[in-house]
């Protein structure tokens, strides 16, 4: 049997890591602490923060709507 391999790479992994996610949030941040911490990485197109009983863990995305792979370029940056 043969693993999946899809026909665009750049366009799997676009699809991949265009949104980020992050733990460990502390409690009291805000959304705007969070964007500020990662706007060096890129243009952030949302920021959503979610609290459970475990903690506060929250998405950034980062997109561009002219260049398709400017999202991932700076997910990755900010994942390194």
């Amino acid at each position: 049997m043969c693993a999946f391999k899809p026909k665009d790479v750049k366009f799997a992994k676009r699809k991949l890591i265009n949104n980020i996610y992050i733990k460990n949030i502390p409690h009291d941040w805000t959304e705007p602490q969070v964007k500020e911490m990662f706007e060096p990485f890129g243009n952030i197109k949302s920021c959503v923060l979610k609290s459970n009983n475990i903690g506060k863990f929250g998405f950034v995305c980062y997109d561009d709507p002219v260049n398709k792979e400017y999202g991932p370029e700076c997910a990755q940056k900010a994942i390194d």
